[in-house]
């Protein structure tokens, strides 16, 4: 005989509802016993909505603007860091920040004004020369490098036997040079002098061998590798102190004018508009750079990293960038959509932008065109077969 698995009472009236739970994927059998003067003209079944939680306010939906990449929706609003919605499984989605690989940044620091780290990894303060920080710079990237690539470096291979090396640039004493030992993973010790080493007629002589695998590593003391590395702020201490977390390493822990701040935060605003163009994902429009848009790295949608993979500044036709329109007049970004052309909706007009040679980058100066002087209201536009068709200012 089948389970019961509920049994209730529903009084009459229209829109009743009767809640179960079916204990095994099986097939369920619903029972009605009717009074002579009951009938039951519908029945429907169905399950409880699929839910998650959201930052969102009801209010705020209005500014929400969306650009999806198959099962991944980005989601912008200026109130709130770029989050990704990811269509997992049919009951099965995640809503997250997007997790940048590198995040979009604001232009380099070009004043006298040092910041000084207090390590190169794990959680670490970095005090600034003068004010820089704000109590709203909680979740804000810092890049970060320790100076110009300087690096005069000579790297030996260890055999277990050899202890001298020798240093071939000047000066040679041991105040002038630092000695690392490199194991196989790549994690680099440095020796102390005269512990594990002294220097001797031009050479770096080791208390113990390294080993065959490690790598000896000489180089002149205090100079820069020239590579950036970048930190998040987990706690603000005051205008010249925060507490960061370190995610790609940097050099050294020394005072450095080489350093920029991150692009989004809840000091400059975050991104109001979001679309997906020649590969790339862009956002545009912070409340402090409302006339800016960001280019992630060519196929990468989550690295906003300045330049290439080695991270010495140097960038190339995949590498990420960042432009700002000039005018003499606002150009706020409130839209963009990819029609042949990157094309933006300002609240002055609706620009095309192109590039004079292949596609956008940040190795050749995009062609800008203003299309229409049609102030544009700030509604996602629609797109037909070979038009955008978009709101104007005045909602026509």
């Amino acid at each position: 005989f089948p389970v019961t698995i509920a049994t209730g009472t529903l009084t009459t009236g229209t829109g009743k509802t009767f809640n179960f739970t079916p204990s095994t994927n099986t097939t369920i059998y619903i029972v009605f016993e009717c009074a002579a003067t009951a009938s039951i003209d519908n029945v429907v079944l169905s399950s409880t909505p699929y839910e998650i939680i959201t930052p969102y306010l009801l209010s705020e939906l209005k500014d929400l603007k969306y650009e999806q990449s198959y099962d991944v929706l980005y989601l912008v609003h200026p109130n709130y860091l770029p989050r990704q919605l990811r269509r997992l499984g049919n009951d099965h989605w995640s809503l997250e920040t997007v997790p940048f690989d590198e995040p979009p940044y604001s232009d380099p620091n070009n004043t006298t004004t040092t910041l000084t780290p207090s390590g190169t990894t794990g959680s670490i303060t970095v005090t600034a020369s003068s004010s820089v920080f704000a109590n709203t710079d909680i979740g804000r990237a810092i890049r970060f490098k320790s100076g110009e690539d300087l690096t005069n470096q000579t790297t030996y291979a260890g055999n277990g036997t050899k202890l001298n090396f020798d240093i071939p640039f000047f000066p040679q004493t041991s105040t002038d040079i630092e000695v690392y030992v490199e194991a196989s993973t790549g994690l680099k010790t440095l020796q102390t002098n005269p512990t594990n080493y002294t220097v001797s007629n031009g050479q770096v002589v080791m208390s113990v061998a390294p080993t065959s695998g490690q790598n000896l590593i000489i180089r002149l003391k205090n100079a820069g590798s020239g590579e950036w590395g970048y930190m998040t702020i987990t706690a603000y201490t005051s205008p010249t102190q925060v507490t960061c977390t370190v995610v790609n390493t940097f050099d050294k822990a020394v005072a450095s004018t080489f350093w920029r701040l991150g692009a989004f935060s809840a000091t400059t605003g975050y991104p109001r508009t979001v679309c997906l163009h020649e590969q790339r994902l862009f956002f545009g429009n912070t409340t402090s750079r409302p006339q800016t848009f960001w280019a992630s790295e060519l196929g990468v949608y989550t690295n906003f990293a300045p330049d290439d993979v080695l991270r010495k500044g140097d960038i190339q036709a995949d590498t990420s960038f960042s432009f700002t329109l000039g005018s003499s007049n606002s150009q706020s970004i409130l839209w963009m959509a990819s029609k042949g052309s990157l094309i933006l909706g300002t609240d002055s007009g609706v620009f095309s932008i192109n590039s004079q040679q292949g596609i956008i980058s940040g190795l050749n100066t995009p062609n800008i065109k203003k299309e229409l002087d049609v102030p544009c209201k700030d509604v996602r536009p629609a797109q037909t077969l070979n038009e955008v068709i978009f709101v104007e200012k005045y909602g026509q």
